[in-house]
């Protein structure tokens, strides 16, 4: 960690910095530079006298909004040179306060027109001061938000979903809990969202124009609505921003725990391309006290070339481009090069060989001698090809290994990993699937959705039953926020058991169910006696499908009957962890297993139900068993010799990443072990699946 010139800022990069305060009186401040690649971070420790004893709030054109506690008022800062320039007090800004409202400069502060302007939380209005002001100036709001009745544009009036009712935008704003947050500067025009307490829940942007004569007013006009990943977009635990980017402005949705964050050093990154969240610790070690970071803009930022973005990590996996479809084409193996073993195989007598070839072809799976095929021109003369759609067509043969499931720099394409050989197979899905989002994996099939628009796809028999506007057509049908998607029964060509659940705001569930060859849905709302609340999908164990509760931990049992259903929740089961980040629920050997994983993946424990006294048992061995887990589904699967007691998640690095029980470590492929899960990918749209023709 570099410290020369502790009292300058450190060298502009084409980053923003992110910047930690630590030490005593919080005096020094740790900036880590190049956070977003490819070179490594750099640290540099400063102790920067126009930082100390303030509190960053924003940054926009290379200057800092700061609040001074000793001065209690509100200054801006160069982020360059540290030049300062305080503004008068403003009365509603408090400590406790201070990070709910929005910050933004209309300019530079050089621009003598330059505006300071603070979008206040939990109330319609806007405070303006010039960088010559003397006094601070209230703009409302609340009117015009009244006079905004969205039937008049054709929108569904019930818009905004609070608590147990939907409510218009009139309703809201009468009631003065509507109002404006996460202001954004682009083309010299402020944008902003509307928003109801702590989360977004209208997804539209509005531009605000400040009006000086004849009164200082605002402008209100609405943009074109955003659009959303799915369907429950509209929900209680979504967060949503708007930044801006050379010019562009970009929404950014966020689905985030009701139970409060813990102060967490680490740096998550997301991937749009591939949609993955990359963990990283910039930082191991600093000074305590220390608080969470703030990114800094610098003035200058030094764009690198486009040929350096390059992702180093490309090509290094073996790749194996699938299509099902049209039968088999598997001659684009990339990036390989033959070893010695290899080189010395093909050099035995070529009778031997064939012979020797051609037995191992006879025990190999599917996909294995898709792999083997692609191998060499020996290899493809002793394995003919075969088309395994009508080969396993009508069997019940299903590989005895899942795949993980994801996006690959594409809407498409989608990369299928085998956590054995870390080989990657390519497959492009359907154009009807596009921007569709997985749901639920099973018996070989997924469950993809679009809003009201459901499909269930078997990648491998490329099979596809779609239900179009499903939840719209029947008046029977409850939405609600955050449903929870799966086929309770084994997809045929044409039909299939489909239930919808929404664990409402952690309340109450609500349970829609759709049988096969009826059209209506049966609805229940049933209300918990505990907070109950899950993203992940069910597991079915014995005769019902059990949810692992991902706030408190309780297990909740969802069983269909002949003509309905049950909901439960074990309350009375004791937790087995009281702190945890994720958990998973997955069938094992005839047991139900609950997993949990701390923050980084610092630690993971196992556990079983014990079911005839209604308790959690740990588990410290698998014995020859191996776990798959994700959101959308978990399995359980029994290994080869020598490679069972292991865990794998939706995550990768260079390759793929599982935890060992043996060893108490996650375990790289081509790498060293590791305590936690630091520099790896959490794949956020992606899944297990079984393949099965």
């Amino acid at each position: 960690m570099k410290s020369s010139g502790k009292r300058s800022a450190p060298p502009p990069g084409p980053s923003p910095w992110m910047v930690y305060y630590h030490g005593k009186s919080y005096e020094d401040q740790t900036f880590c530079c190049n956070i977003s690649g490819p070179q490594p971070v750099k640290t540099y420790r400063k102790k920067i006298p126009a930082l100390h004893d303030k509190k960053i709030l924003s940054c926009s054109h290379g200057w800092l909004v700061m609040y001074d506690y000793k001065n209690s008022r509100m200054c801006l800062s160069n982020s360059s040179t540290f030049e300062t320039i305080y503004l008068p007090s403003l009365s509603c800004l408090n400590f406790s306060s201070l990070f709910d409202h929005g910050y933004i400069l209309s300019s530079s502060p050089n621009n003598p027109d330059c505006k300071v302007l603070v979008f206040l939380k939990n109330k319609p209005s806007i405070m303006s001061c010039g960088v010559r002001d003397e006094e601070w100036s209230e703009i409302g709001y609340r009117e015009q938000l009244k006079a905004v009745d969205p039937r008049k544009e054709g929108v569904n009036p019930k818009v905004l979903f609070l608590g147990e009712q939907f409510m218009t935008i009139e309703e809201v704003a009468t009631e003065g809990i509507l109002f404006f947050c996460n202001p954004v500067i682009c083309g010299g025009k402020i944008y902003a969202n509307l928003t109801v307490g702590e989360v977004i829940t209208y997804p539209e942007l509005w531009s605000i124009e400040i009006v000086e004569k004849p009164v200082l007013s605002v402008v209100l006009s609405k943009i074109n609505s955003i659009p959303s990943w799915n369907h429950n977009t509209h929900s209680c635990c979504v967060k949503q921003y708007v930044v801006e980017s050379e010019g562009e402005l970009f929404s950014l949705m966020f689905r985030w725990r009701t139970d409060g964050i813990r102060r967490d050093p680490s740096l998550y990154t997301y991937d749009i391309e591939d949609e993955s969240v990359l963990v990283e610790l910039p930082r191991r070690s600093l000074p305590t006290p220390w608080r969470s970071p703030i990114w800094i803009m610098p003035e200058v930022v030094i764009r690198p070339p486009k040929e350096c973005c390059n992702n180093s990590n490309e090509g290094q996996n073996a790749k194996i481009s699938l299509d099902l479809k049209d039968g088999c084409k598997e001659d684009s193996w990339k990036n390989r090069s033959s070893t010695t073993e290899e080189k010395q195989l093909f050099n035995l007598p070529f009778d031997f060989l064939l012979h020797f070839l051609e037995e191992v072809t006879k025990r190999l799976l599917p996909l294995d001698y898709i792999i083997f095929r692609a191998l060499s021109r020996i290899c493809r003369s002793v394995a003919p090809s075969i088309n395994w759609r009508i080969r396993l067509s009508g069997s019940e043969t299903n590989l005895s290994f899942p795949l993980l499931m994801f996006r690959h720099n594409g809407q498409r394409l989608y990369n299928f990993m085998d956590p054995r050989v870390n080989y990657s197979y390519f497959m492009k899905i359907p154009e009807i699937l596009e921007d569709t989002m997985v749901c639920y994996s099973n018996h070989g099939w997924l469950l993809m959705s679009r809003k009201d628009v459901v499909h269930l796809y078997n990648p491998f028999s490329r099979d596809i039953v779609s239900y179009t506007s499903l939840f719209r057509q029947d008046q029977n049908f409850i939405f609600a926020p955050d449903q929870n998607l799966f086929f309770a029964s084994k997809p045929s060509r044409s039909e299939c058991f489909l239930v919808s659940i929404s664990f409402h705001w952690g309340t109450s569930v609500i349970i829609n169910i759709r049988r096969p060859g009826r059209n209506e849905w049966i609805n229940q709302k049933i209300q918990n006696k505990v907070y109950f609340q899950t993203y992940n999908s069910p597991v079915f164990f014995q005769d019902a499908f059990y949810y692992l509760d991902q706030i408190s931990g309780y297990l909740g049992k969802f069983k269909l009957e002949e003509e309905g259903f049950t909901w439960q929740v074990f309350d009375k089961i004791r937790i087995p962890c009281c702190s945890f980040h994720r958990n998973f629920l997955v069938e094992c050997g005839g047991e139900l297993l609950s997993v949990f994983v701390e923050r980084a993946g610092k630690w993971v424990n196992v556990y079983k139900l014990n079911q005839s006294n209604r308790a959690w048992e740990v588990v410290t061995n698998l014995s020859n068993y191996t776990l798959y887990l994700s959101r959308c589904s978990s399995f359980s699967v029994v290994a080869s010799p020598g490679a069972g007691n292991r865990i794998y998640f939706p995550m990768r690095s260079c390759g793929i990443v599982f935890y060992s029980l043996d060893t108490r470590k996650w375990h790289f492929f081509g790498s060293v072990d590791s305590s936690d899960f630091y520099g790896t990918r959490w794949l956020l749209n992606s899944c297990w699946i079984e393949p099965c023709w």
